[in-house]
């Protein structure tokens, strides 16, 4: 019979299953990934991610990179609407909804850098332009960090 995290997660302390604190960090619309060591084909002591994990890897991915395009959409168009009004309205604009937006922002690229890691540990290569978004995503946080 194969080996499956379903059979392995009832049993606690299982030899087979990476302890908790090895789980990739978290995103609200996903679970976390965790490597599994195969018991019937052992690969001299190295983990392997099953393809189940792949696919949910690739999905939380696919859905980070769509919400961090669609919060730098909300950004831009933002950005366009204020052009040419007085400081002071764009002022009030950003204390308050404009905030939201850049708040919304830094969360969707948090998720697309925690999602990229998550993918990139199941061994799979992210095309260029994701990895560009990738990039794009560490920049709006190291900014958000300053």
């Amino acid at each position: 019979m194969p080996f499956s995290n379903a059979m392995a997660a009832g049993r606690a302390g299982s030899p087979f299953l990476l302890p908790d604190t090895a789980r990739l960090s978290w995103a609200p619309f996903a679970s976390p990934i965790t490597a599994v060591t195969c018991p019937e084909r052992p690969h001299n002591g190295r983990q392997h991610m099953t393809h189940q994990n792949e696919a949910v890897a690739t999905d939380r991915l696919r859905r980070a990179l769509l919400a961090f395009r669609s919060a730098q959409g909300l950004l831009l168009a933002a950005e366009r609407k204020l052009k040419g009004l007085p400081a002071e309205e764009v002022e009030a604009f950003w204390a308050a909804p404009g905030g939201r937006i850049e708040r919304h922002v830094v969360m969707a690229a948090t998720q697309l850098v925690d999602a990229f890691a998550a993918y990139s540990v199941t061994g799979q290569v992210a095309s260029a332009e994701d990895r560009h978004l990738v990039t794009e995503a560490k920049r709006v946080l190291a900014e958000a960090r300053t």
